[in-house]
């Protein structure tokens, strides 16, 4: 999936059970939270481990400027370029990447809080409060890169 609309839809719907789903690929652009959020098996390919130095780094700074906003990749690669580090296909390779939120039974699903019981004790300044962002697959070589 490659648009952010369209994601969230299609991303409500594998979540809701009305599209059947093995996964759910999504473009790089679309690594936020709110597209991360619904349990719909998604992967992304990311040039960065989004839970290690420069990007919590970046988490960290943006939230300090914008309390309540979280990261997105978007926002990491400009910080990024305005830092004088931009991503390089070839210093940073490629890997996929499976997210998913951690719920625990009997907690909200919806409404104010939504996302299940806090689990974890990961901070707010974090890519995805309440989950995970796993490495499952690579670094893949890239052809002509």
């Amino acid at each position: 999936m490659a648009g952010w609309q369209r994601a969230q839809s299609v991303l409500q719907d594998v979540a809701a059970g009305r599209i059947r789903s093995q996964g759910s690929y999504l473009a790089p652009w679309l690594l936020t939270r709110s597209l991360l959020t619904p349990a719909a098996g998604q992967i992304i390919p990311l040039r960065f481990a989004p839970r290690t130095g420069m990007p919590m780094t970046y988490a960290s700074e943006l939230a300090a400027r914008l309390p309540g906003e979280y990261p997105s990749a978007t926002g990491y690669e400009a910080w990024r370029r305005a830092s004088g580090a931009a991503i390089r296909a070839d210093a940073d390779p490629v890997r996929l990447y499976a997210t998913a939120v951690m719920y625990i039974p009997g907690s909200p699903l919806s409404g104010p809080g939504a996302g299940g019981h806090h689990h974890g004790g990961a901070s707010d300044v974090d890519w995805l409060p309440d989950g995970m962002i796993a490495p499952v697959a690579g670094p893949f070589e890239e052809k002509g890169a």
